[in-house]
């Protein structure tokens, strides 16, 4: 029993910490699903395994070597920046949480709240503050000084407002994730933090 525990999944579970940059390598599309091939070498993983693949919540349906694929509804496509993806594209990477994993960012579910929009770069010395604009929806479960997943990566909102908030990425974040190639305009999957939404829906 024991040994069982031990190697279970939280296969629901991130943290927000990226560990893998991978790149699409290929995408097909019909009728039902629209499929993803994306090639990262150290992920190390098998068939059935949760991936958080840009913040979004994935099963590995194949693999081969390095080449891993994921099946993408276009419920999930409509809802996410997964259907702007193109081929040669990086995306940011993470396994899921098993009993033995540290959480050193915060609980991510892999499920996007939003599509937001990247609306301000800000360099202060290496480090960048972003800003993006979410729906105003949102707002009651974003808090200054609370976590916020933007495209997988776990960060700090260190300001508000109405329907935008910004953060600000240290250099081995930039450097280890896509951050190190965003522009203002892109796409970017939001989700707020699971545990200020169960706070809220307990507080009304």
């Amino acid at each position: 029993m024991k040994s069982k525990l031990r190697y279970a999944r939280f296969t629901f579970m991130f943290t927000g910490i990226i560990r893998f940059i991978g790149e699409v390598k290929k995408i097909s599309e019909d009728s039902k699903i629209k499929t993803f091939s994306i090639l990262c070498e150290e992920l190390n993983s098998q068939l059935g395994d949760s991936i958080a693949i840009n913040g979004v919540c994935l099963t590995v349906s194949s693999k081969n070597g390095s080449n891993y694929t994921f099946d993408v509804v276009f419920e999930t496509l409509s809802h996410t920046t997964l259907g702007e993806f193109t081929e040669g594209q990086k995306v940011n990477i993470e396994k899921s949480l098993t009993l033995q994993s540290g959480i050193d960012g915060h609980l991510v579910t892999g499920h996007v709240d939003a599509v937001a929009t990247l609306s301000k770069i800000h360099k202060n010395g290496k480090n960048l503050a972003l800003t993006v604009y979410f729906p105003k929806i949102l707002k009651k479960f974003i808090a200054e000084k609370g976590s916020v997943t933007l495209n997988g990566v776990s960060l700090t909102v260190t300001k508000i407002s109405a329907n935008s908030l910004t953060v600000t990425v240290v250099p081995h974040t930039v450097y280890n994730t896509t951050f190190n190639n965003t522009k203002i305009g892109d796409h970017i999957n939001l989700e707020v933090d699971v545990i200020a939404r169960y706070v809220y829906n307990m507080a009304i």
